[in-house]
């Protein structure tokens, strides 16, 4: 039979102290009887602290995905205008309508054969930066 020295150590063995109030508390317990607070204690605390340090919230990582979607659209956007990705181009109605300019101007003049003009779509200068 159990004496009651050893009913007593049995108990001790399965209690802890709670880390907020101190007072003794079964070692499976979740929530402290004595001041309320929640003890559950993660198996690796140190890895998940880790790994909260690290969770994107769902907010945030929504914020970014709308931020890359508008930067590709405007991608887009640039390269079916202009075609070019920069937008520092002109468009291919703009290319043909500045050479025709050029042809007639230069056609005016006395002594000026206009062959061929051919423009660039986007500036070299533009492209380097």
């Amino acid at each position: 039979m159990n004496s009651p020295a050893t009913a007593a150590s049995q108990v001790n063995a399965a209690a802890k102290a709670c880390p907020f109030c101190g007072e003794q508390i079964l070692a499976v317990a979740v929530k402290c009887k004595h001041c309320g607070s929640a003890l559950d204690t993660p198996a690796n605390p140190v890895a998940d602290a880790v790994k909260s340090q690290f969770k994107i919230r769902p907010s945030l990582a929504v914020a970014l995905m709308l931020i890359v979607a508008m930067i590709g659209a405007g991608w887009v956007y640039n390269l079916n205008r202009t075609g070019t990705i920069s937008g520092k181009g002109f468009t291919d109605a703009d290319v043909a309508s500045i050479e025709q300019s050029i042809r007639t101007e230069f056609g005016k003049q006395r002594g000026v054969t206009v062959e061929e003009v051919h423009l660039l779509k986007e500036s070299p200068r533009a492209s380097s930066r």
